[in-house]
């Protein structure tokens, strides 16, 4: 089929109907694990906004993008950088409720195929561990914002691109360009612990 990404259904549409179509043709799923709900993340209130270190012209360009996703003004001037990053990341799209695999499993359920999974969600529950807010929030500054707005400059926004790019099966170009994002957050967490 193609590889799993937490990606909308409707945008994926034909990753979609491929997957539906493996399902009614076999006896049995296995998944790497079921869904899991997690206890909703508590984010520290203290940490510092970033909009005020930005270069003027960088963070107006963040204030008009977030604000065109319906932030409001009050708490986009709170946001501490990690949030302002995620914005930018997600931006475009869709939401993935429904999402791809969970279309595909909710009719294998439907046909009652058995499905089982090689992690419990026991097993997920003891692996989740305190997510360090404070610390992922100081590898997200100026630097940060400027190579995702740089990269939106080139892409347009980055949710959408990378959900096109996985609905057209385009996956050397998904993974060349995550990866991409992927080194450039390690390499500021590394700057970060030699300061």
């Amino acid at each position: 089929m193609f590889g799993y990404a937490r990606v909308a259904a409707v945008a994926a549409s034909q990753v979609a109907k491929d997957g539906l179509h493996f399902v009614e043709n076999t006896k049995r799923i296995v998944l790497d694990m079921d869904n899991t709900r997690f206890p909703a993340i508590k984010v520290d209130s203290s940490l510092p906004p970033l909009l005020p270190t930005l270069d003027p012209r960088r963070a107006n360009q963040v204030r008009s993008i977030l604000t065109s996703m319906h932030v409001s003004p009050a708490q986009l001037e709170a946001l501490p950088g990690f949030f302002i990053a995620t914005f930018l990341y997600a931006e475009g799209q869709t939401n993935p409720v429904p999402s791809v695999g969970g279309v595909i499993v909710d009719r294998a359920k439907a046909l009652d195929r058995p499905i089982n999974g090689y992690a419990a969600a026991s097993d997920v529950e003891h692996l989740r561990k305190p997510v360090d807010f404070a610390h992922i929030n100081q590898s997200v500054d100026g630097a940060t914002i400027e190579f995702l707005l740089d990269a939106r400059q080139r892409v347009g926004p980055i949710g959408a691109y990378c959900e096109k790019l996985y609905g057209e099966r385009r996956s050397e170009e998904l993974e060349r360009f995550t990866k991409t994002m992927s080194d450039q957050r390690r390499s500021r967490v590394a700057d970060l612990s030699r300061r």
